[in-house]
């Protein structure tokens, strides 16, 4: 049997016999991955449990437990909200289907929205898989005890419409607060109040509102909050008011395809608002200067609806809105198709399923095997057509038909043939045209539900003893039972996924926000642009649509799945050639198939089939239409047939083309020869690429993570303390069921008083006989898979004529959330802020929580450690709550509980209470944050090397007794609880700096000033002297982490100082093999995460890996990687795509690069003339590289070859310069040397010159020379060299530069500018040694806290550095260095020839009076050698000290200093592009809020969806915000709303804002304050 799709030409009754054909499609290289996470929210430190499932795209058949299933293991990317790979994670191998991975937050990690990506290599068994992706959010937060949720009742208003709301309140440990409870309410709208109201609960906890907009509003920004007391506990909810202010989304999709006149067409349409939030909208449809409606429409789901009208001829058609009003502007629906395509009919085509519109008659949704799938399609023109049914590229099942009569109707019924397709099918439609082939005219989407499904339950309690609930920190178990869902047996052998959260973190995230369970995942994620609001497609099962699909599916696939035609281009939708990124993985996706780059599934096929010619192999390589394969046959233009057969065996490979090397001079030809015809042979011999050579390596060691987690609780100092809040208490990727379906999971709870949400999912191989549709209880996998010297099993088990049976899958998830409560009869707990400022004052609400059914007497101690304290007489009257008749002192009281011993806090207060039963109270405290040790918090925030800032500690140590105590017989209850938080410094960051190179003899040094408002302690000082390049590599890299990071080029910042690093330890003995070792291995780790940054494997790079790629950043790149190569084993095809895309940009004509306008406008902003000239130095730098003897292959050309007359590109690796001349002498070039490689961009060198006649300024003529000394040209290049010497000023600065390529200003352009000019002048010592000295010694004093100005400077500085240092190559001297204050030494520190890391002094922050007067602070040396040192002197105060020169203005102020705890808060942040006609490049600007106030997470995201900033992320109470560009004169003001969520006073981190690539230049605004008054 030849494989290949049948073609389909039988009866209906036949499909069996092609489902025979179908299940070859099974290949162990294709499976669709199914991505989960054990919960939604994470906090820096927090680990990520990922599960990974995986089904075949077609019969969804689960992984086979056999050896051959090993090596389909994949990699897990950490994207960060930028798109840059922050971490790589392997998985594990799949067990029981199901991989794992795990993953630690790093505690640095800035908040933000991240994406999971796991991907498979091209060289193991899931070479063929598309990747999966899961976002996660990161951020701190606080765990409320209520969750109030605010959610609208309509998804749109407009200006005066009425708002309808409700508010539902839970508590953590679960139920509601009892009815009457109050609810304040209040709404906001553009800063100003247009509704407060107080509510009540009812019986089962929610409360309704309604309220009306303002007829007029300004920007339509608004939003609803509801605060609630329940006892002791005060929390609030808020949501954004879906107002739309004249601008609606809604895109209409007629199903099948165009609107076709005189047929009655069904439209779906779908509505978003700017926030890309669903709308409901109702309207009408109009025919434009029609004079009535000819049909209404509405919003039934997320904003999609659908409706039915028939169009006519040469008539315009537009939708006029009339919910939500104030939307006048009509909206015009697709216009009407009625002239033939090339002779082909206008087509309607329908999916007749259950709930389709009231005026239509429906039939049923097939079911079982022998159920149709009812199609109705209609024709504007007599036609042949042919109607086909696909599961992806798997044609199911054909029938033809011929409409006689132009608008004619005609049902078709199309046969599933087995109960494996079930999900998303596809029916399309073709026409036969005049030539006789056929072509698809309309498509769309319809849902088979799956017959085999599973119900699972489950329960849980205590691990010992009875009862219901759990004890905070005691032992738990859950018991998973799965059952057939029709027939209730229990299932032997299903995979259950189990996770056991703290229900507070779901509720964190929107319902509808929710990832979608695995059925959902498994049988619609994939099909789709995005699934929201995933439940609503699902049953009691998880299986959407139930026994019928739903409208709200139908819905779904009739407009994110519209008219799709997957089969069309498909290898430029598979490899990215005609879209983005995103957009060629979504295909992927939906396709179920990833295209590798190096195969051609198309010709693969034609090959294999023996259907067609050599002539027409070829005709498909090159993609001429002539080729194409008729898709109805079972053929697609080239899709999916790359999953038909499988191309990993050794006779399945293609046989290399023979190499035309006539044109070649005989020495090269040789060789080039050789390297081609010896592929294979040095296959073994060469080493393997870092990620082909993983699976190797995991299958010689076999290390599998653990796959369980199981909560222990940790040891506590007291026995009584409560201070683990771990979430996540249970996660398994895969538990197996027994036989009577049950699997059951034992672990601790947490310390929280909360309820545990129990999420359970299962999935279960079946196998069919594919006749009847009947489960096969012996699975003959084994059988067929195993037979002995068959490339197709399945084949050969056909063609013998074995029992055949069909793997599929049952999906099943558990019903709702089942929750775990833990809970305790009397519990303590501390409302407290995450981060502090020092001298701020919180109100801290403490409470007192009564569960029991006994009337408590409670005493409780109250106690602070760290960087907090009491105050002495807290004022009275803050106890709230039920019956809150209590005393407070401020010292030690007796009482009858453990007494604290050592672990005393170092200040305490006591409190008294009386609770009625099932009440609450609480009283407030009020702490201070400061005390003396923050002095280790200035230090940490400067030090090399950053340690967390000190924390704050809280701990209530209370009894509660009833029955008159132990003493009377009665019981005493205990709790502690302890919470702990940062506090951090006051006032604005400052610094002063100086440096320079110290000599023999010499003195060297500057003055410092402190202002007096210097905050007390915060001065830290740091003098340091380096003996050596390696010494500043450590200290600039310690500095260039601290900055907000996570693009390409400051992720390459940080990783160019271990470059220049391991180039060092290359040219110098005697490093410590310990420090040699760690940048090593940080080298890789680099690597791995600039690989990241890659535009769709083009070898262009870009900020953040999205496409376009940009050309100065490439340049840049390339650059670094052939720096690296000299270190570190850097992947050979990397450093080639890279060089070969930049030359794909050149423009011979214009003698220049190709820059993307958009780019130069939104990054950077570097004029041409400097961007070509980096360009080619970057180009220019690897042939002088080249020449310097690199032994691996990073230099390749690419020669044209012709091979029976198929015109391909192949590409042939030149390893040593000689042989590279010698092949670029041969094509054209007359020059010797390194000058050869100037023909592939002669024009851009010739360009470059003629520009230096006029252009003077030092960078683009640095830059100029420097490419020009590459190249071997010297006499040229010195005539620049020596130009540039009017440019160096007295001190060795080299100044008069307009710009650089990143658009820098200010110190950091005249440090870029003078180190390029002296790697220029290094390469001509003898003559420009003295200007080199000066230029060095300049930078040298540039040094501050480790950077030299911006990170590009930095690179640049450094890499001078070394040069300069390898020029020297002289013998360090011992010595002493002495550290002066005003002329006394205070320290010494003695240093010999072998010394590599810093001379560092001891701080003299207590020698630095903040009086405003200058001090001197100096190093001399004794002996030794010249040597840079930097000096640095970082303060607090209270002022601010912005840069004149910054060109963002910045203002941010509170609109509500004084506020009630659980308001709602505006905060103005405005940003201003101050220069009158210029853009303003990468801009960040940074708010920090108060300790008390919360941002609403949900906003931010909003802000970013609206396109009001390009990007945020959260670090601390740091809110960052990112613009890429700013136009000339441009103002942002963002209206941001914060929870003012814990009382007290509080003063906010000073905000700032600065442009990326000049931060040295700031501008600072004054601290927000507000105050938070306790309820």
């Amino acid at each position: 049997m030849t494989p290949r799709l049948c073609p389909l030409a039988g009866t209906p009754g036949e499909y069996p016999d092609w489902q025979q054909y179908a299940e070859c499609l099974t290949s162990d290289t294709r499976w669709s991955t199914h991505l989960s996470t054990d919960k939604l929210v994470y906090r820096p430190g927090d680990t990520v449990h990922i599960r990974a499932v995986l089904l075949h795209p077609i019969t969804g058949a689960p992984v086979s437990k056999e050896p051959s299933a090993y090596g389909k293991d994949g990699t897990v990317k950490v994207m960060s909200p930028k798109g840059s790979v922050e971490a790589s994670v392997a998985t594990s191998q799949p067990e029981d289907s199901v991989a794992y991975a795990m993953w630690r937050v790093p505690e640095s990690l800035p908040g933000g929205e991240y994406t999971l990506k796991l991907e498979y290599s091209e060289y193991n068994q899931m070479r063929c898989s598309p990747s999966a992706e899961r976002k996660i959010q990161i951020r701190n937060f606080r765990n409320p005890k209520l969750n109030v949720r605010v959610e609208f009742l309509g998804r749109g208003y407009g200006p005066g419409d009425e708002v309808r709301a409700k508010v539902s309140v839970t508590r953590a440990e679960g139920g509601h607060p009892p009815a009457g409870t109050r609810v304040n309410l209040s709404a906001r709208v553009d800063g100003c109040s247009v509704y407060s109201e107080k509510g009540g609960l009812d019986d089962s906890g929610v409360c309704y509102t309604t309220f009306k907009l303002p007829p007029k509003m300004e920007k339509g920004l608004g939003s609803l909050s509801a605060m609630v007391r329940d006892g002791g506990h005060v929390e609030s909810g808020s949501k954004t008011i879906p107002i739309v202010f004249q601008t609606v989304d809604v895109k209409f999709y007629p199903e099948g395809g165009p609107l076709v006149p005189g047929l009655e067409n069904r439209v779906y349409f779908e509505a978003r608002d700017p926030k890309e939030e669903p709308l409901e909208v109702a309207g009408e449809v109009w025919a434009v200067g029609g004079n009535a409606p000819l049909a209404t429409f509405a919003a039934v789901h997320e904003g999609r609806g659908r409706f039915v009208f028939t169009p006519t001829i040469g008539t315009y058609y537009e939708a006029r809105i009339t919910k939500p009003s104030g939307i006048t502007k009509p909206i015009r629906l697709p216009h009407v198709e009625y002239q033939a395509n090339h002779g082909l009919p206008r087509v309607v085509l329908r999916v007749n399923s259950p709930g389709a519109d009231v005026e239509m008659t429906d039939a049923g949704t097939p079911q079982n095997p022998g159920d149709s799938v009812p199609v109705s399609v209609g024709s504007s023109a007599p036609a042949k057509l042919r109607v086909v049914l696909y599961k992806r590229e798997v044609a199911l099942n054909r029938q033809d038909i011929d409409i006689s009569a132009a608008r004619g109707f005609q049902q078709v019924s199309l046969y599933p043939p087995g109960a494996e397709y079930s999900g998303v099918l596809r029916a399309t439609v073709f026409a036969e045209s005049r030539d006789k082939k056929w072509t698809p005219v309309a498509e769309r989407l319809v849902f088979r539900a799956p017959i085999n499904k599973l119900h699972v339950a489950v329960s849980g309690g205590p691990a010992q003893g009875g009862g219901v609930d759990c004890v905070p920190g005691g032992g738990a178990k859950v018991e998973v039972t799965v059952t057939d869902a029709i027939t209730g047996e229990p299932i032997n052998g299903a995979v259950v996924g189990l996770s056991v959260v703290d229900n507070i973190n779901l509720e964190l995230v929107e319902p509808r926000r929710r990832a979608p369970r695995l059925p959902s995942m498994a049988l619609l994620e994939n099909e789709v642009n995005h699934l929201e609001d995933s439940a609503a497609y699902v049953d009691g099962s998880d299986l959407p649509g139930g026994s019928d699909p739903s409208l709200a599916v139908d819905l779904l696939l009739g407009t994110q799945g519209w008219r799709r035609f997957l089969y069309l281009n498909p290898l430029e939708k598979l490899r990215g050639s005609s879209g983005s990124s995103e957009n060629k993985e979504k295909f992927e996706r939906a396709a179920g198939v990833r295209a590798l780059e190096y195969w051609n599934p198309e010709w693969e096929m034609a090959r294999r089939s023996g259907r067609y010619e050599s002539s027409q192999i070829r005709s498909l390589a090159r993609g001429e239409e002539s080729a194409r394969i008729d898709p109805t046959d079972g053929y697609y233009d080239g899709l999916e047939e790359s999953d038909v057969w499988e191309c990993d065996s050794e006779e399945d490979d293609f046989a290399e083309p023979d190499v035309d090397e006539d044109w070649l001079p005989a020495d090269v030809a040789a060789d080039v020869a050789a390297d081609v015809g010896s592929d294979e042979e040095d296959a073994g011999a060469q080493p393997e690429p870092a990620e082909r050579a993983i699976p190797k390596r995991q299958k010689q060691h076999h290390i599998v993570p653990v796959r369980v987690y199981a909560h222990r609780r940790p040891k506590q100092q007291s026995v009584h303390e409560r201070s683990d809040f771990t979430e996540t208490v249970y996660f398994a990727a895969s538990l197996v069921t027994d036989a009577h379906g049950k699997a059951c999971a034992e672990f601790d709870v947490s310390d929280s008083i909360t309820s545990f949400a129990v999420i359970a999912d299962a999935h279960k191989e079946v196998t069919l006989d594919p006749e009847t549709g009947a489960t096969v209880t012996a699975s003959p996998t084994q059988k067929w898979r195993n037979m002995p010297g068959s490339k197709s099993a399945a084949v050969a088990a056909f063609a013998a004529g074995a029992a055949r049976t069909v793997r599929t899958v049952a999906l099943g998830a558990s019903d709702g959330v089942f929750k775990l409560r833990s809970v305790k009869p009397f519990s303590v707990d501390a409302k407290c802020p995450l981060e502090l400022t020092a001298g701020d004052r919180v109100l801290l609400p403490v409470t007192l929580a009564n569960a029991s059914l006994e009337r408590l007497s409670v005493t409780a101690q109250v106690g602070v450690r760290g960087p907090l304290s009491l105050e002495a007489s807290p004022p009275g009257g803050n106890s709230t709550g039920a019956n809150t008749a209590g005393r407070k002192s401020s010292g030690p009281v007796p009482m009858d509980v453990d007494t604290p011993g050592a672990s005393e806090p170092a200040s305490s207060t006591v409190l008294k209470q009386s609770l009625d039963a099932s009440r609450s109270a609480r009283e407030i405290v009020p702490v201070v944050a400061g005390g003396a040790a923050l002095a280790a918090a200035y230090k940490s925030m400067t030090s090399d090397e950053p340690n967390p800032l000190p924390r704050g500690f809280v701990t209530v140590n209370a009894a509660a007794s009833f029955g008159g105590g132990v003493k009377k017989g009665g019981l005493v209850l205990r709790d502690e609880i302890k919470r702990g938080f940062a506090v951090t410094p006051k006032g604005f960051p400052q610094e002063q700096s100086a440096g320079g190179m110290l000599k023999p003899g010499t003195r060297s040094g500057g003055e410092f000033a402190l202002p007096e408002d210097t905050q007390p302690g915060s001065v830290v000082t740091s003098v340091t002297v380096f003996p050596c390049p390696l010494a500043n590599f450590a200290h600039s890299l310690s500095a260039l982490v601290r900055e907000p990071y996570g693009c390409f080029e400051q992720a390459s910042a940080t990783i160019y100082p271990n470059i220049l690093a391991q180039q060092y330890f290359k040219t110098h003995t005697g490093s410590s093999p310990s420090l040699v070792e760690k940048s090593y291995t940080l080298l890789g780790q680099g690597l791995k995460k600039l690989r990241g940054y890659e535009v769709n494997g083009s070898g262009g790079y870009e900020w953040f890996g999205h496409a376009p790629a940009h050309e100065s950043m490439t340049a840049y790149g390339l650059m670094e990687f052939v720096d690296m190569a000299q270190v570190y084993p850097v992947p050979e095809d990397m450093i080639r795509r890279t060089r070969a895309w930049l030359l794909s940009r050149k423009d011979d004509s214009a003698r220049a690069f190709r820059i993307n306008p958009r780019l130069l406008e939104h990054f950077g902003g570097a004029p041409a003339d400097v961007t070509n000239a980096y360009i080619v130095w970057a180009l220019t730098t690897c042939v002088a590289q080249s020449t310097k003897g690199l032994s691996s292959p990073l230099f390749s050309t690419f020669f044209p070859l012709e091979t029976d007359g198929l015109s391909r590109c192949r590409t042939v690796e030149i390893t040593d310069g000689d042989r590279l001349v010698a092949a670029l002498k041969h094509v054209g070039s007359t020059s010797t040397g390194r000058a050869s490689e100037a023909f592939l961009f002669s024009p851009q060198i010739a360009n470059l010159l003629e520009q230096t006649a006029t252009n003077r300024d030092p960078y683009f003529t640095a830059l100029v020379a420097n490419s020009l000394y590459n190249l071997g040209r010297k006499e040229e290049a010195a005539a620049l060299a020596k130009r540039l010497e009017i440019s160096q000023k007295e001190d060795g600065h080299v100044a008069g530069a307009k710009t650089s390529i990143t658009s820098s200003g200010g110190e950091s352009l005249l440090i870029e500018t003078t180190a390029l000019t002296t790697l220029c002048w290094l390469n001509e010592y003898q003559v420009f040694g003295g200007r080199i000295r000066r230029a060095v010694d300049w930078i040298a004093s540039r040094c501050n806290g480790g950077k030299f100005g911006s990170s590009q400077g930095t690179v640049l500085a450094l890499k001078a550095i070394v040069a300069y240092d390898v020029m020297m190559a002289s013998e360090r001297a011992p010595g002493t260095v002495h550290l002066l204050v005003d002329g006394e030494r205070v320290e010494s520190k003695a240093f010999d020839g072998k010394t590599e890391g810093t001379i560092a002094f001891g701080d003299i922050s207590a020698r630095l009076a903040a009086d405003g007067r200058k001090r001197r602070v100096e190093v001399e040396m004794e002996g030794g050698a010249d040597m840079p040192h930097a000096m640095q002197v970082s303060y607090y105060s209270e002022r601010p000290s912005s840069a004149a020169a910054c060109a963002v203005a910045l203002a941010a102020a509170l609109q509500q200093p004084i506020a009630n705890e659980g308001d709602l808060v505006d905060i103005l942040l405005t940003v201003e592009n101050k220069k009158e006609s210029e853009a303003l490049p990468m801009t960040i600007a940074i708010l920090g809020l108060p300790g008390g106030l919360e941002p609403r997470p949900d906003q931010l995201r909003e802000l970013v969806t609206r396109g009001d900033v390009d990007l945020y992320e959260l670090r601390g109470r740091d809110v960052i915000f990112y613009w890429r560009t700013l136009a000339a004169k441009q103002k942002v003001t963002l209206r941001l709303e914060a929870t003012a969520a814990v009382p007290g006073e509080y003063v906010g981190p000073a905000s700032r804002a600065y442009l990326y690539y000049t931060d040295e230049l700031k501008t600072w605004a004054d601290p927000i304050k507000c105050s938070i008054v306790p309820k």
